[in-house]
């Protein structure tokens, strides 16, 4: 995940726009996937904390 790595590296808060033909659905995946990855904690609905 070179781009998470990048934003991590980064230090601040970045919002990621998807673009998908099912946006909610494809962002509330995306952030379910994410959150079963070690280091990253789901805060909230859509929000992952790394």
């Amino acid at each position: 995940m070179p781009f998470i790595e990048a934003l991590k590296a980064y230090g601040k808060s970045a919002d990621i726009m998807i673009e998908a033909k099912a946006k909610n659905k494809a962002a509330l995946k995306l952030v379910e996937d994410l959150s079963k990855v070690r280091g990253f904690n789901r805060v909230n609905g859509g929000a992952i904390k790394i």
